[in-house]
Order: structure tokens, then C-alpha cells, then sequence
């Protein structure tokens, strides 16, 4: 995937190779159901991953590279955000 490609994910998936280039988007689903994508081989370079979870109830979106990869990717993380938060704790 390149020149601006955009993959939305909305079921769980099994992959033998993904290239993700520059501008290239996978997208996890945002529809209330957290996805998995496990991948053989991911390459490529300059691909974005947009992923969601919820970090309080310890789920989310997730990305599986089964035999290795290579190249930099990008990952953007989106906390669901209804954590409680304590005032003086951080």
C-alpha cells in the first residue's frame, strides 16, 4: 500500500505480507470492537497505523507480526479516555 492508500479494518484479519509506504493509512475500526491484524511479513516505510483502545479496561486494537519486519512505521494510539483522573496524581 502507497501513494495515500487507505485500509479501514473491521474484522480481525490474517495477512503473508503487507508493505506499507509512505501516506499509506491502515485504519482500526473505531465501531465499539477492537480488531487484530496478524501479519507474516510487514515492510515498508513511512505507513501509518491509527489504532484505538481503552488503556483503564486494558483492550485494544492489535497489530501481530508473526515472523518479523522491517522498515519505521508510525502508530497512532486513541485512547478511549474515560479514565478517572485524581487530582495531585499523575
Amino acid at each position: 500500500m502507497s501513494n495515500g492508500a487507505r485500509w479501514t479494518v473491521t474484522n480481525d484479519s490474517m495477512l503473508k505480507e503487507l508493505d506499507l509506504s509512505e501516506d499509506a493509512q491502515v485504519e482500526f475500526s473505531d465501531n465499539n470492537k477492537f480488531v487484530k491484524v496478524s501479519v507474516s511479513k510487514l515492510k515498508g516505510d513511512g505507513g501509518v497505523f491509527k489504532m484505538y483502545g481503552d488503556i483503564v479496561k486494558g483492550e485494544s486494537d492489535k497489530l501481530i507480526t508473526r515472523k518479523g519486519s522491517e522498515g519505521t512505521h508510525i502508530i497512532e494510539y486513541m485512547d478511549d479516555a474515560k479514565a478517572k483522573r485524581r487530582e495531585g496524581n499523575i
